[in-house]
């Protein structure tokens, strides 16, 4: 182990880097969690540094974040698992990257479950269709142009839409279907 004095130029908070001894050639590891700066303007440089410093977490739980992601197999151009719904929100099509950690859950519900702080309000989404992230909208993805929620309609869409007869659509067919049907009088008496 040598005493060489050395000169590292662009290090800040968070600065990490593998390298060479320049005087004995040996392996070294630098990382600077911190820096205490004297004299004139310090000041206004500890400000930087700290600014620097939440910068390059919020970085690093960004990096965490999508790394997470591609683990759980989300790619642009697929749907989320279970089109982004879950157990809280099952019309929600949608996950909402939360900025406290960076990572994207389909609820706050589900990342107060999943995690050990408190979430703070989301203003970006994931599409549940297409995975695209953008700015959280009520209405419809910018991308793909599908609904991030499901939408109420009048009609019967296959069992997924309306099943009320009294609010369904007079002009679904399956408002009246079954009314002329013959009934038992044993149905009429369980009435």
């Amino acid at each position: 182990a040598c005493t060489a004095v050395a000169r590292v130029r662009n290090a800040g908070p968070g600065y990490r880097r593998r390298s060479n001894c320049t005087a004995c050639h040996a392996k070294l590891n630098l990382a600077i969690e911190g820096a205490e700066l004297l004299g004139p303007g310090v000041a206004h440089w500890r400000q930087v540094a700290a600014e620097e410093g939440q910068r390059l977490t919020a970085r690093r739980q960004l990096q965490d974040a999508r790394r997470h992601e591609r683990d759980l197999g989300i790619r642009v151009g697929q749907a989320l698992p279970h089109c982004g719904a879950c157990k809280h929100f099952m019309k929600s099509y949608r996950w909402l990257r939360f900025p406290c950690c960076g990572r994207a859950f389909p609820c706050s519900e589900c990342h107060d479950e999943q995690t050990d702080h408190p979430h703070e309000w989301a203003n970006r989404m994931l599409c549940g269709h297409c995975s695209f992230e953008q700015l959280a909208a009520k209405d419809k993805c910018g991308n793909c142009g599908k609904g991030t929620t499901r939408e109420r309609t009048a009609f019967w869409e296959g069992g997924e839409g309306c099943r009320n007869r009294t609010l369904m659509s007079s002009k679904d067919d399956h408002k009246y279907r079954g009314l002329g049907k013959c009934m038992s009088n044993r149905a009429k008496a369980s009435k």
